[in-house]
């Protein structure tokens, strides 16, 4: 309360000496917006006692921050040749993105009022017990992390599929695509791509958590965050708000660092772009954001935890080109070499002690697919004759990859051999993260040995992952929300059914 009572007064006394013309305006509102205070924003405009159409714009802008892009459109509309402006242009063509995504989409509400949710794809809404949760255990985390408390709700949107994405964010289609960018927070929400669009899922949930740190960070430093720091910031938090997996980050962060330094390819941190999700390639993306995570991490340990919430502070009230060396005396470049260095010196123990995942060989997803169709359709026998069929070398590349792993347990629970089974589902863990229904067979495994709490784990782990999986999250016997989730994956598996 007291933090929002001084931006409060903090406010009023800057509007009292600086805003005589309507053309201050709106800078002002932008910083009350990436607080995410759409309120602010409108009583600044209300204060300020001006009108005309760069206000309309600027209400136009609020407006598209609280979903409301009919408003939107109309103000804009009304503003005439200052909509033609280039902010004006932008701000349509995202108002049209979003009545795109969201014009006839069912939208939910939680009780308590923290999550607002519009779903493109109506299918989606059995997703929102879970989503509710994630966003309650993002919106704790965050808060201890960097220091901001959630008092908006916090909007999603689930859009069916990238070019929707990319039509309601502002990010190019092909940049989208060449990253394989499955969310973008912007314009006061979260905007992500359902996890019915992509075959196989994808951890949905630390996606969603990652997109709200990058929204409290902008609220926290007022929008002054640079891109590495948001991107490190919130790769580094997506997995907080759940027990750590023993693949996350397999290989880690650091040892794409050094491989990328070796061949040349490491980018300075500083010259990272306006997005990572604008990167030419989703390699150089992947980079971007070890890159950004290491350098974070080594950062925030350095500082400790004094100065290191004492320099996010810092970024929302300077306008110096180097916060960095304000807050602590040396400049970026100084701290992004030493923890190069740092890298650098560690490399060697990181190559002896972390598994690599080296490239899979070409014909590895041929025999997969063919051993899928066959799982699919129960013969787990002729599946894993199949996948037997993959030579030794081959079978080197992928032998701890997620997805084999969860393909051959599939298989082996068809063929009833629980001891191969087990030794999948509890003996080394894959180096990548396996699919929706390693988990489901775990938590199955798990009951049976009188585990039900790591069975009910497992069972959300499931639909973290692969939520419209029916091998992930059906199963006879469940009721309520898991019924519904699993009513909903089998409806997407029918023909014709996005």
């Amino acid at each position: 309360m007291r933090k929002r009572r001084n931006l409060q007064v903090g406010a009023s006394l800057f509007l009292a000496t600086a805003l005589g013309h309507a053309q201050r305006a709106p800078g002002i509102v932008d910083e009350w917006l990436a607080r995410l205070d759409t309120q602010g924003a409108e009583r600044v405009i209300r204060d300020a006692g001006k009108s005309g159409p760069r206000i309309m714009v600027q209400i136009a802008r609020i407006a598209v921050h609280r979903g409301q892009p009919k408003v939107a459109l109309s103000l804009l509309d009304a503003a005439g040749a200052e909509a033609g402006s280039e902010d004006g242009r932008e701000l349509r063509s995202i108002a049209f993105g979003l009545l795109h995504a969201t014009e006839g989409a069912v939208e939910r509400t939680t009780d308590d009022g923290a999550l607002r949710v519009q779903f493109q794809h109506g299918g989606d809404v059995a997703l929102l017990p879970w989503l509710a949760d994630t966003v309650v255990a993002a919106r704790r985390v965050t808060g201890e992390s960097l220091g901001y408390t959630w008092s908006s709700p916090t909007y999603v949107v689930l859009v069916r599929d990238q070019q929707t994405l990319a039509e309601a964010t502002g990010l190019p289609y092909e940049s989208a695509r060449t990253t394989g960018t499955l969310a973008i927070a912007k314009w006061g929400r979260v905007t992500m791509l359902s996890p019915r669009a992509t075959e196989g899922g994808f951890p949905w949930r630390d996606t969603i958590v990652h997109e709200l740190a990058h929204l409290a960070l902008t609220a926290v430093t007022s929008d002054h965050a640079p891109l590495w720091l948001q991107e490190g910031v919130a790769k580094d938090m997506e997995t907080h708000w759940r027990e750590r997996e023993p693949f996350d980050e397999q290989p880690p962060p650091e040892a794409l660092v050094l491989e990328a330094d070796a061949k040349g390819e490491l980018l300075p941190l500083d010259k990272l772009g306006p997005s990572v999700a604008m990167l030419p390639s989703a390699r150089s993306a992947a980079i971007a954001f070890a890159s950004a995570t290491s350098f974070v991490r080594y950062l925030r340990s350095d500082l400790g935890p004094q100065r290191w919430p004492a320099y996010l502070r810092a970024l929302a009230g300077s306008r110096s080109s180097d916060v960095l060396l304000e807050a602590t005396g040396k400049s970026f470049g100084t701290w992004q070499a030493a923890w190069l260095a740092s890298v650098r010196r560690e490399g060697k123990t990181m190559s002896n002690a972390t598994p690599s995942v080296p490239e899979i060989d070409r014909d590895v997803p041929r025999r997969m697919r063919i051993g899928r169709l066959l799982v699919e359709r129960a013969h787990g026998e002729a599946a894993m004759k199949e996948l037997a069929r993959v030579g030794d070398v081959a079978r080197r590349s992928v032998e701890r990859e997620g997805g084999w792993f969860t393909l051959h347990a599939l298989a082996h629970d068809q063929r009833h051999d629980d001891v191969a089974l087990d030794a999948l589902l509890f003996g080394a863990a894959p180096a990548t993260d396996p699919r929706g229904a390693w988990y489901r067979l775990r938590a199955r495994r798990d009951e049976g040995r009188g585990d039900g709490s790591a069975g009910a784990k497992d069972r959300e782990k499931a639909v973290s992952r692969e939520p419209y999986g029916p091998e992930a999250v059906c199963e006879d016997g469940r009721t309520g929300r898991e019924a519904a989730l699993c009513d909903a994956a089998r409806q997407r598996m029918q023909p014709g059914v996005e």
